[in-house]
């Protein structure tokens, strides 16, 4: 799983200047193995929870699994934010009224012409810039 796994540029970065925060992965993928690739790579300790759909009880986009990671950190959805390569993290997003952010690389991008996020970024490092700037028409609280 981890031969040719690596993260993408500006991952560490933005991880380091995200530190304050309080980060979870969801993931369609199985929870165990995505927990044990972000070990090997060094930053599962970065993120408070990194659930699969197992884990969630829900698939993305359906976002009954991302209310659920929510409420179990303690935070609200006007102060959330959900980055995601994928018209599927963006549906689930909106469907549980956080912030979205699309990135132009990873796995489906170009499915976001289809389901637009809030912001979309070519560079991740520009993502903590976007987050203190609110989307027209929403109010992103600190």
């Amino acid at each position: 799983m981890l031969d040719t796994t690596r993260l993408y540029p500006g991952v560490l970065e933005t991880l380091d200047a995200l530190d304050d925060r309080e980060l979870a992965v969801l993931t369609n993928k199985p929870g165990d193995l995505s927990r044990e690739i972000l070990t090997g790579l060094g930053i599962a300790p970065r993120f408070r929870r990194i659930w699969g759909p197992e884990d969630a009880g829900a698939r993305k986009p359906d976002p009954a699994g991302l209310r659920r990671l929510l409420a179990e950190m303690g935070v609200a959805a006007a102060e959330a934010a959900i980055v995601g390569d994928s018209a599927v993290d963006v549906a689930a997003g909106r469907a549980a009224g956080v912030l979205t952010v699309g990135v132009t690389y990873g796995l489906n991008p170009t499915s976001l012409a289809a389901q637009p996020a809030h912001f979309t970024l070519d560079d991740l490092r520009t993502l903590p810039a976007t987050l203190a700037r609110p989307p027209a028409g929403r109010t992103v609280l600190p």
